[in-house]
């Protein structure tokens, strides 16, 4: 199966700097390095990609020659790494030196109440416009952590960074877990009894992985160019106003009520 090529954004031996936080730790943003290959293709990575030798790396770290995004780079000409000076203190809507008054701009005057937060505790309004992580449940981590568990047990973990990842593969097996689950009734498999939605969500979680790594195999179908979407729910849309009134539908939990 081929393998997408990207067209080269940089040239070889041009000096690049990381702007955007992609992949790997050990490569901070402003990151200086040289590019020295480009990426053949191999393992599902994009071809063309730029592989780059950082200044700031060992030649003996494991990501002294790494692989990057193109969009996570920039020319180093072109590019100037600020860092932001200390904001001066807004006498209405700072508290302890924090400067919020931008943040309250965006809302309009008098708006700076809706910072519901604790003043002894500068940290809560420095994560306003973080990711707030608490808001994915922990027991859909838990099961995924399961499902991951069952492929350490079996293929070793993370194993799927270095075979790369096929998008049919993991569509496929979501569907199947997915399909067990909603219309046959099953809640675990017979054999390992790790629930089926448990292995749906490692299989989402393993396609995020492999797109923000770059190690995806896109063998995705070509794309169907009209708006099917559209034209269905028009003529879903049609059958409901012919028939308001339907019965209800048979679920499970009906036939067992019978």
């Amino acid at each position: 199966m081929s393998t997408k090529k990207s067209k080269p954004k940089f040239k070889l031996g041009e000096r690049v700097v990381r702007i955007v936080d992609c992949n790997t730790s050990a490569v901070p943003i402003g990151s200086k390095g040289t590019v020295t290959e480009f990426e053949k293709g191999t393992h599902g990575v994009l071809e063309g990609w730029p592989v780059v030798t950082w200044d700031h790396l060992d030649s003996k770290h494991e990501a002294h020659m790494y692989t990057n995004n193109p969009g996570c780079l920039s020319k180093l000409t072109s590019v100037t790494i600020k860092v932001k000076p200390k904001p001066e203190q807004d006498p209405v809507c700072s508290i302890d030196n924090l400067n919020i008054s931008e943040l309250a701009k965006q809302w309009g005057p008098g708006d700076c109440h809706q910072l519901d937060m604790k003043p002894t505790n500068p940290k809560d309004r420095a994560a306003t416009h973080r990711v707030d992580l608490t808001l994915f449940p922990e027991t859909a981590t838990i099961y995924g952590a399961v499902a991951m568990t069952e492929g350490d047990c079996k293929y070793g973990g993370y194993n799927y960074r270095e075979t790369g990842v096929n998008v049919s593969t993991y569509i496929a097996g979501l569907r199947r877990h997915v399909g067990k689950y909603y219309d046959r009734g099953e809640w675990a498999d017979h054999k390992t009894h790790v629930p089926h939605l448990a292995n749906a969500l490692a299989c989402l979680a393993v396609l995020i992985d492999g797109h923000e790594r770059g190690n995806i195999n896109d063998d995705r179908p070509p794309v169907i160019k009209n708006d099917l979407y559209a034209w269905a729910e028009d003529l879903s849309k049609q059958l409901h106003e012919m028939y308001p009134n339907g019965p209800k539908r048979v679920t499970e939990i009906s036939l067992k009520e019978e």
